[in-house]
């Protein structure tokens, strides 16, 4: 089984980042949270062992009751049972709220990653890396 990192690119129109997403990003907000910087982007990065298209389909899907979520991407794994159908909670509410796209071209190039623990590394590189850009990001 192999695993991606993924990038979601957040609506700044429409997200107001709390206190740890502001936290996390010393170089756009002061300690009091005001801004320090302007045009800027924000990001989500995560990783999975789902495609980066799929696990950006559960984000904005698998919330709320009932949750029938048909996994696309055809991968065998502890949360898909019965034909690939996902049935609980996988959604970042920033994400599902605000995600405007997968950002293909800053994630693209790291994929695919062998073991879960190379992943967690990349995600907490490319978040690093994204910040380096001037820009805001985050990852769990």
């Amino acid at each position: 089984m192999g695993y991606s990192v993924y990038v979601v690119e957040l609506n700044s129109e429409t997200f107001s980042p709390p206190k740890k997403f502001k936290k996390d990003n010393p170089h756009i907000w002061d300690s009091k949270g005001k801004t320090k910087m302007k045009d800027f982007k924000m990001f989500y990065v995560g990783q999975s062992a789902h495609s980066p298209s799929c696990r950006f389909d559960q984000h904005k899907q698998c919330h709320g009751e009932d949750i029938k979520f048909h996994c696309h991407c055809g991968m065998e794994c502890t949360c898909c049972k019965n034909e690939h159908i996902i049935d609980k909670n996988c959604s970042n509410i920033w994400v599902r709220e605000h995600g405007l796209k997968l950002r293909r071209d800053l994630y693209l190039k790291y994929n695919p990653i062998s073991t879960s623990s190379e992943s967690i590394k990349a995600e907490k590189y490319l978040t690093a890396q994204l910040r380096k850009m001037g820009h805001a990001s985050y990852c769990r």
